[in-house]
């Protein structure tokens, strides 16, 4: 979450963990910020929050569905350049990935959402 100079929340941000074979990977999920505050950097801070969170976790990278002009300025790139796939083939650039410092090449293939939960 960010937060404003007077408590008001500014923009949040999600993540879940799926999976390549074995190997836990973060997707960025969710990312929101309020109109008045777009274009203000707010975004960008939280998406370097969760890589930087990531990167700290060991996970090799992290995932995202979403626009490639956007995410390509944290250094998202094509899925496929990575040899992974997501669910829908139809996704094309949209799912894109980030290596991090334990970037692995041989964590490749399908990536996997988690099962939803029923509460």
């Amino acid at each position: 979450m960010a937060e404003g100079d007077e408590g008001e929340l500014l923009g949040h941000t999600l993540s879940c963990r799926g999976r390549i074979g074995s190997t836990e990977i973060p997707e960025l999920t969710l990312l929101g910020v309020l109109p008045a505050y777009r274009r203000c950097g707010v975004g960008s801070a939280l998406v370097h929050a969760i890589l930087t969170a990531a990167d700290a976790l060991g996970v090799p990278l992290v995932v995202v569905l979403d626009d490639p002009d956007f995410y390509s300025r944290f250094s998202f790139r094509p899925s496929t350049d990575f040899v992974i796939t997501g669910p829908e083939p139809g996704w094309g650039d949209f799912f894109q990935v980030r290596t991090l410092t334990a970037y692995r090449p041989d964590v490749r293939g399908e990536f996997v959402y988690p099962a939803a939960h029923a509460s």
